[in-house]
């Protein structure tokens, strides 16, 4: 391989040429050639045949006497190549793919000059990453949404009685119903049969709530109801069945037999497991928005030019994945066309490539190394989900291809979250409350 510092001769220059984007010429003398001839001459001889001589065993004055010229030919792409890599290696310039060759000029004996064009990743200048002000969502769950929680459980696990008519909320009704006309004439083809209401769901429409809950079975009525953009439509409902809905009693048995656990005796027990359980899930959505908001405004006050073609090769390979993706686990589901994919798919694999990019620079200027200790804190969560020792996790993770990937990212954010300034401030979550609880990357 070449090193340049051995080759005082070689003469190079580089010239941008678009964003992202340059051209290097680079011209070398026979001599500078030389190494790189006899290693190719070398291997070519392992493969060459002669009559007389085993393969592998051809003199060295021979194969360069016979196949010279056409070995020094087929090795200059090589050449040229090799050259711009370790070009890039001393100027530390991240390439961004294979460069492409414009032009080759060798005189045999004497030098060889090439172009090659070939993209590169700007170097990353940083202006802020540290100091950031956040404000950090502290959900506070209602007892609401505990009460909302076990009465699904309640529900699923609830069996059915048939009845004469309906008495309280704790009952389904089974109906038909029929759109009808300002005259009340039939509207044909317009007909939903066999619909199941819950008569204590809290998302039920008043006018069909008002419809049914003295419903009788086989009782007919005509009920209002309004579309979402209020367009009001008359249906003919005929009640078909009348069903009481029996719930369970919460006790030891009930409770083992539908979550495994020997520790939940009672429904005390029960509300605690289950607040705990949506308060974790709460505190995730929590931590979650903190980072997705660390990247957008790092990004934003950061930004860095991401090679196009580097764009439509990552584009690219995701498309081929997409459409074998949807080819075995979706037959016969429409696919988007790559015009398409690219438009939707563009802006987020330019945005995560700028991330990458800073997120990298700031590991290097920070001098950042992850410690085994980090790592053990990073899987502190999952060795709980799971019963097991954090360290035991550890080995086995560190054997996965993308655990050094992950640890990089725990890092980075543990060090842009201990740089921040991050207030805090409550929500109050409750039941039937309409809330936007996921904060986006912005692409």
């Amino acid at each position: 391989m070449f090193n340049l510092n051995k080759f005082d001769t070689v003469e190079i220059n580089v010239r941008d040429i678009a964003d992202c984007r340059k051209e290097f010429n680079a011209k070398l003398t026979y001599e500078d050639l030389q190494p790189h001839f006899e290693k190719a001459y070398a291997e070519q001889r392992k493969k060459i045949k002669i009559d007389g001589f085993r393969r592998g065993k051809v003199p060295m004055s021979i194969i360069k006497q016979r196949y010279s010229e056409m070995i020094e030919y087929d090795s200059l792409e090589d050449i040229a190549q090799t050259v711009l890599n370790e070009y890039l290696k001393k100027e530390k310039i991240r390439f961004a793919g294979n460069g492409e060759l414009k032009d080759v000029d060798y005189k045999p004996k004497e030098s060889l000059t090439f172009k090659i064009e070939f993209e590169y990743f700007p170097d990353v200048e940083l202006t802020k990453y540290k100091g950031l002000e956040i404000t950090k969502i502290n959900y506070v769950i209602d007892e609401s949404i505990v009460d909302e929680e076990i009465q699904s459980i309640k529900f699923k696990t609830s069996t059915r009685e048939l009845d004469g008519q309906v008495l309280d909320e704790d009952y389904i009704v089974t109906m038909d119903l029929q759109e009808i006309d300002s005259s009340d004439a039939i509207i044909i083809g317009q007909t939903m049969k066999d619909i199941q209401v819950f008569v204590g769901d809290p998302k039920l429409e008043k006018e069909m709530y008002e419809a049914v809950k003295n419903i009788k079975e086989e009782e007919e009525k005509i009920v209002i109801l309004y579309n979402d953009d209020n367009t009001e439509h008359r249906y003919l409902l005929n009640c078909k069945k009348v069903e009481k809905v029996i719930y369970p009693e919460i006790n030891e048995e009930f409770l083992k037999k539908i979550s495994g656990r020997e520790d939940l005796k009672n429904e005390e027990d029960l509300r605690k497991h289950i607040r705990e359980s949506i308060e974790e899930s709460y505190r995730e959505i929590s931590n979650n928005q903190v980072e997705d908001f660390i990247i957008n405004e790092v990004v934003k006050l950061n930004d860095v030019q991401i090679p196009p073609h580097y764009t439509d090769t990552v584009l690219n390979k995701e498309y081929e994945e997409y459409v074998e993706h949807r080819k075995k686990k979706h037959e016969g589901e429409e696919i988007l066309s790559k015009d398409d994919y690219s438009k939707e798919r563009r802006p987020g694999i330019i945005f995560y490539s700028k991330w990458f990019a800073i997120k990298d620079k700031i590991i290097e200027v920070e001098k950042l190394e992850i410690t085994g200790d980090m790592k053990l804190k990073m899987l502190e969560k999952d060795a709980k989900k799971y019963n097991m020792e954090p360290s035991k996790l550890l080995e086995l993770m560190e054997k996965k291809k993308d655990f050094e990937s992950r640890a990089n990212d725990y890092l980075i954010m543990d060090f842009l979250k201990s740089n921040a300034i991050i207030k805090t401030e409550d929500k109050i979550i409750k039941a039937n409350q309409e809330e936007e609880t996921e904060n986006k990357i912005i692409t």
